[in-house]
């Protein structure tokens, strides 16, 4: 079973890609959460494009990734993991739980580091959040989360299955919590005791600095609420909130040579904490 993982994890992982894309991009057009605005096209074209050149960038500089990469650490006895006596299940959940706690860390420092901020605020800048928007990632930040990840699981030891079944996990809620669909909003409010959903996720996209600055977590709610990073509703409420960042509204931002451009750019008002 190892062995199949090992050569078949990417066609998992790309087929997985492909029912997200048609499950989801038909749940907007069935139960939208507001009406699209903007230029769709371009915005589409734009951030599936910056996924793209970020996927090949990942690729080129790291040739072992994700499951492979755990498999090759468990087979040296690299990480803290290896070195001790106890049930694969505690081993997962130990997984689990370091790995979503160093996102959400991770997410918090690209928002209030500056440099970080520069590579990281391409996300922020689409001015009309949808499933495409966990896409919308600069190749830059897409090579550092890379290199977080692998540094992590090699000093964690993390069990390869899991980490295997973690990114398909984090690969769906990601779209999930970025889309624009309607939740009931008691299933939302039911959901999101521990589970992040795409009501409080967009909050995290709002312009409003302070609301952009919350509600970091990737899977689980828990860590918001625990390090007082929780917003549960935007202020004015959802129909009023606007997405984006102000400094990067005109139109050409939507266009990939000026996203390519993004970490360069200095513009009035520019922060990550103000």
């Amino acid at each position: 079973m190892s062995d199949f993982l090992r050569t078949h994890s990417t066609a998992v992982s790309t087929f997985e890609f492909l029912g997200l894309v048609v499950l989801i991009s038909l749940l907007e057009i069935a139960v939208p959460r507001k009406p699209r605005a903007g230029e769709t096209r371009l915005r589409w074209f734009g951030n599936i494009s910056s996924m793209v050149l970020g996927a090949i960038s990942v690729r080129l500089l790291f040739p072992v990734l994700g499951f492979s990469f755990a498999a090759l650490c468990a087979q040296r006895g690299w990480g803290l993991l290896n070195y001790f006596t106890m049930p694969v299940w505690l081993k997962g959940a130990i997984t689990v739980i370091v790995l979503d706690l160093i996102i959400y860390f991770r997410h918090c420092l690209g928002h209030h580091v500056p440099f970080l901020w520069r590579l990281h605020r391409l996300h922020h800048t689409d001015d009309d959040v949808d499933f495409t928007t966990a896409l919308r990632f600069h190749p830059l930040d897409s090579v550092f989360n890379a290199a977080i990840e692998l540094g992590l699981v090699a000093i964690l030891g993390a069990v390869p299955m899991v980490l295997l079944v973690f990114n398909l996990l984090t690969n769906a809620i990601d779209f999930i919590i970025h889309a624009n669909v309607r939740l009931p909003e008691r299933l939302n409010r039911f959901i999101r005791m521990a589970f992040i959903t795409p009501d409080m996720h967009r909050i995290h996209h709002s312009q409003r600095m302070k609301e952009t600055n919350s509600n970091y977590g990737s899977v689980f709610s828990l860590w918001d609420r625990l390090f007082n990073t929780y917003v549960s509703e935007p202020q004015g409420g959802h129909e009023q909130m606007l997405s984006g960042l102000v400094e990067f509204s005109h139109p050409k931002h939507q266009t990939l040579p000026w996203m390519l451009a993004q970490p360069f750019l200095r513009v009035k008002a520019e922060g990550p904490s103000r």
